[in-house]
């Protein structure tokens, strides 16, 4: 009989996130391996395979911040969702299927009836620990160590939060590191024209939070020398404050916002820079901006937090200090030291994460399970 995939998550988080473009390019992955599909997308803009639009009607729904502001409507909403996957198992003569929730949230509480009506197993695949500061933890946890089969951790750092916050067993964590797409992201993106617009210019692209340590930006390109411009795309609540430093400190001809940028601008933007900037401040799960700029060739200047410092140590990655002039330094020497030997070891390291690899690495666990 064969096996299906139904994966539970809301695709229309703004601004655009780590996890959605994970979530979107391990379906399209699997796809080869098994059949897979997608509940509860609000809007259909991803054109992804197989895919179930299920609206959620409230913009916490993701993170289960709501259950403060306002649990009575989180729970209809929960309930809802529920019946929703419900009737979606009712209708499909196979049932082989494996319910794979991601983040530990309001969608495990809407999988619960579904894994226990149709003893189906569930997978929570946990993208970071941020989400824990915003929801009722004893009603998630509850649901994580009662319902959950196995948790896919996207680093060792979220497996290792996992297993010292909640009861769930360390052993049924997975480790199963993000991926990246080599046919997007490569240095083949180049651009002379970019290059003839913006000249040498080290890189930040992400959201635009405190978290991500955007707020040190203005201070790290006050250090910059002259001839070397920092370009900030993206789009977040930090934007503004960010840009009004900007403007006191007399920065405007050193740093250009792009704000959002779709990805087919974006790979130009990453494979032109002389260095990648990832100052984050708090214990980044795995960001695939790093895996993006590997991946183009590009050096990256990192914080030594989070799960990406996992990552044995390489010429071209410079893992250095919250401190913005440890940051310019690192990006200065980046920038004019790096060369083609280090680039080539860096597409070389990006090559070991490919999408087709980890969405394997899902589907043996998925067989194990059923």
């Amino acid at each position: 009989m064969p096996m299906e995939a139904t994966h539970l998550f809301e695709m229309s988080m703004k601004p655009i996130s780590g996890s959605r473009n994970y979530v979107y390019n391990l379906i399209n992955n699997q796809n080869k391996f098994i059949r897979t599909s997608l509940l509860f997308q609000k809007s259909a803009g991803s054109k992804l395979p197989h895919t179930r639009l299920i609206p959620v009607l409230h913009h916490s729904f993701h993170s289960c911040a709501w259950f403060k502001e306002n649990k009575r409507a989180a729970n209809s909403a929960i309930k809802s969702c529920a019946s929703a996957l419900n009737s979606y198992i009712k209708n499909k003569k196979n049932r082989c299927i494996v319910l794979n929730v991601h983040h530990v949230g309001s969608m495990l509480l809407s999988a619960a009836p579904s894994s226990i009506a149709f003893d189906l197993p569930i997978v929570v695949t946990s993208h970071g620990t941020g989400i824990y500061q915003n929801y009722d933890n004893s009603l998630i946890r509850h649901a994580l160590e009662t319902y959950a089969d196995r948790v896919i951790a996207v680093s060792k750092a979220v497996k290792k939060f996992i297993s010292s916050n909640t009861d769930f067993s360390a052993k049924r964590i997975k480790v199963i590191y993000p991926g990246v797409d080599t046919g997007v992201f490569s240095p083949s993106n180049f651009s002379s024209e970019i290059f003839k617009i913006y000249g040498d210019y080290v890189l930040f692209f992400g959201r635009i939070e405190y978290e991500k340590g955007a707020h040190l930006l203005p201070k790290i390109a006050e250090k910059l020398p002259k001839n070397l411009k920092l370009i900030i795309v993206g789009d977040g609540k930090a934007l503004s404050e960010i840009a009004m430093q900007v403007k006191k400190k007399n920065l405007a001809h050193k740093v250009v916002f792009t704000g959002y940028v779709p990805e087919d601008k974006l790979k130009v933007l990453v494979a032109t820079a002389k260095a990648i900037l990832i100052p984050s401040m708090f214990e980044e799960p795995f960001p695939l901006v790093f895996l993006e700029s590997i991946a183009s060739g590009i050096p990256v200047v990192m914080s030594k937090k989070g799960g990406m410092n996992e990552i044995r140590d390489s010429a071209g990655i410079s893992k250095v200090a919250l401190d913005p002039g440890e940051f310019a330094s690192a990006a200065v020497k980046l920038a004019t030291e790096t060369t083609g030997k280090t680039k080539n070891g860096l597409i070389k390291m990006a090559s070991g994460f490919s999408w087709g690899a980890i969405a394997e690495k899902y589907v043996e666990l998925y067989k194990k399970l059923i």
